[in-house]
């Protein structure tokens, strides 16, 4: 595709957002999710800057939403299949790819920040909230069948 025929269909393609995503677990295997103000439970994370490295944007997210610095990051998966393609309300077609790393390592105390996370909690796997964002689930799901979380 020439940069011409790329400019024409721009209204047509969808967004494509790489959003780094942490799963933090604790000494129990719980894993720890943060309630966004729209009431549903997801994973700490955002989207990547220009410029700026997956686990940079990881530490920046996470330092925002729950001032901490994380250690030890360790490559999970990553997901960029079509469950991870959305169409909104408006109709913004939108694929996300989910780059995902694991810690149980952390310096500093947990605070939400209070503007996107409302709060934190760990849980375990079979406790987890229903009202958790539906790409997070596909996530978790995958990680608490792997042999990474097997062996924590």
């Amino acid at each position: 595709m020439s940069n011409n025929d790329l400019k024409d269909s721009s209204s047509e393609l969808p967004l494509i957002l790489v959003r780094p995503t942490l799963i933090i677990y604790n000494s129990k295997a719980e894993l720890l999710l943060v309630r966004h103000n729209d009431d549903l439970w997801g994973l700490p994370g955002g989207l990547l800057e220009p410029g700026e490295s997956i686990e940079d944007a990881i530490r920046r997210e996470v330092m925002q939403e729950l001032e901490i610095s994380v250690e030890n990051l360790i490559e999970f998966r990553t997901f960029s299949d079509s469950r991870f393609y959305i169409t909104s309300e408006t109709g913004q077609k939108t694929h996300y790819v989910a780059v995902t790393y694991i810690t149980n390592q952390f310096t500093g105390s947990i605070r939400p920040d209070e503007f996107e996370v409302l709060e934190y909690r760990y849980f375990k796997p079979k406790d987890l909230p229903e009202n958790i964002v539906e790409m997070i689930r596909i996530i978790l799901d995958e990680f608490i069948d792997s042999e990474q979380y097997k062996s924590i």
